[in-house]
């Protein structure tokens, strides 16, 4: 059993060789080089700094409050990161894969 598992090892490995060396063409050629276009990443606008801010307590623990001056400051951080996410678009354009309006 393993004299004809040495053989049989042997056999394929010598056919194998064999083709290699009489044909040279046993491997697929190398594709040919391809020129690769370099895109320039876009410069993001300066950072964003947001404030920080607190909550307040509610007479319901289920609710999340904010004070008056509290709600306008996420209102604020809410305006700036629109703000920088529209001068993101202009400079480099809309995203790639935009998220669908209607998922399935």
């Amino acid at each position: 059993m393993t004299a004809k598992l040495i053989v049989t090892c042997h056999a394929v490995l010598a056919l194998s060789g064999c083709c290699w060396l009489a044909k040279r063409d046993c491997f697929p050629a190398c594709p040919p080089p391809q020129l690769v276009e370099v895109v320039k990443p876009c410069e993001l606008p300066e950072a964003v700094t947001l404030e920080s801010f607190m909550r307040t307590e509610c007479a319901d623990p289920k609710l999340i409050c904010y004070s008056a001056p509290e709600a306008a400051k996420i209102a604020a951080n809410i305006d700036r990161l629109k703000t920088w996410i529209i001068q993101t678009r202009v400079r480099c354009g809309p995203p790639a894969s935009a998220p669908s309006s209607n998922p399935r």
